[in-house]
């Protein structure tokens, strides 16, 4: 009968670390989601770039490579 009193306990209070556990989860920040000083850093060096014009877009770059695949072939 203690046996079953103990395990009875036992599974409680498991039930409730859970509950705790799931509050912790829900409450951590995802550290994919969050950046870094350097990565701040590099962000606004490249919105600065591209407010100069310093950048080339995705379909210049890809443009210029099937030039380049052409010419050697």
């Amino acid at each position: 009968m203690e046996f079953q009193i103990i395990n009875k306990e036992i599974l409680e209070r498991l039930k409730r670390i859970e509950i705790d556990l799931d509050m912790i989860k829900e409450s951590l920040i995802d550290s994919d989601i969050t950046l870094t000083k350097e990565e701040e850093d590099d962000l606004d060096k490249a919105f600065e770039e591209y407010e100069r014009g310093e950048t080339v877009s995705l379909e210049e770059i890809e443009k210029t490579r099937e030039k380049n695949a052409q010419s050697k072939v």
